[in-house]
């Protein structure tokens, strides 16, 4: 079973019970206590709402789908990846990134063949809670600007969009 917590203290009250299920259910009390051990990894975080408000202050396409400017957006990336760094998110010295968009339903994403051996953090900067489900069954709610990170045993994973959002958006970095 995966290893499931708050990554450090950036979550303030942080409840697994709140937070995670365990298929289409709340863990109970003795599968709490293994989600405390594991080598996989679903770690939760936040991010301050600037995150997303840079993002979305972005010049984006006619449709909306990326940003204008490649540039722009891979400055805004590495902003990103640097506060992380600094609050202790084990990213790697290469940045990669990508926003991973999905709408309503389960989502898979292929994202081992960008980075198989990295953690990745994934920070919500859509406008509705997602959830991010990894191989056996485990799933974490991450509201819009909090994050998760997911160790390399713990992917491929799976974003899961509510059926009353319009669409899901994760920053992907690694």
């Amino acid at each position: 079973m995966a290893r499931v917590a708050a990554h450090r203290h950036y979550l303030g009250v942080w409840s697994a019970k709140e937070r995670v299920l365990v298929g289409d259910r709340a863990p109970d009390d003795a599968e709490l206590a293994a989600l405390a051990t594991g080598d996989e990894m679903l770690a939760a975080f936040t991010a301050p709402k600037r995150v997303r408000k840079r993002l979305w202050a972005l010049d984006w396409d006619d449709e909306g789908a990326s940003p204008r400017d490649p540039a722009a957006f891979q400055a805004y990336g590495r902003s990103v990846a640097a506060f992380l760094r600094a609050a202790g998110v084990p990213l790697g010295d290469e940045l990669e990134m990508r926003l991973v968009a999905g709408g309503p339903g389960k989502n898979a994403v292929d994202d081992l063949a960008l980075h198989p051996a990295r953690v990745v953090a994934l920070v919500n900067v859509g406008e509705s809670d997602v959830r991010v489900t990894i191989g056996d069954g485990i799933s974490l709610r991450v509201p819009p600007d909090e994050g998760c990170l997911v160790s390399p045993k713990a992917r491929p994973y799976v974003l899961d969009v509510p059926s009353d959002a319009e669409f899901g958006l994760l920053l992907e970095l690694a």
